[in-house]
């Protein structure tokens, strides 16, 4: 669900755009992170893991929220 809600953000055109939201959610995404896992290593490596994710799907995954669910 984190994922759907970041990819509403991202522009599909540019490269650069992804990068923009990675600064502008990186360390909301970390500190959601380290309140699960208490780990501040394990919290980065699950936030990188998310990101890379969300770029490598990004043309594949919908945003619920804009398609009204």
């Amino acid at each position: 669900m984190l994922e759907a809600a970041l990819m509403g953000d991202i522009p599909r055109e540019t490269t650069g755009s992804f990068e923009q939201v990675l600064r502008q959610r990186e360390a909301q995404v970390l500190r959601t992170a380290f309140r699960i896992l208490g780990n501040w290593a394990d919290s980065e490596d699950v936030a990188q893991e998310v990101f890379l994710r969300l770029h490598r799907s990004g043309s594949k995954l919908v945003n619920e929220a804009a398609m009204g669910a």
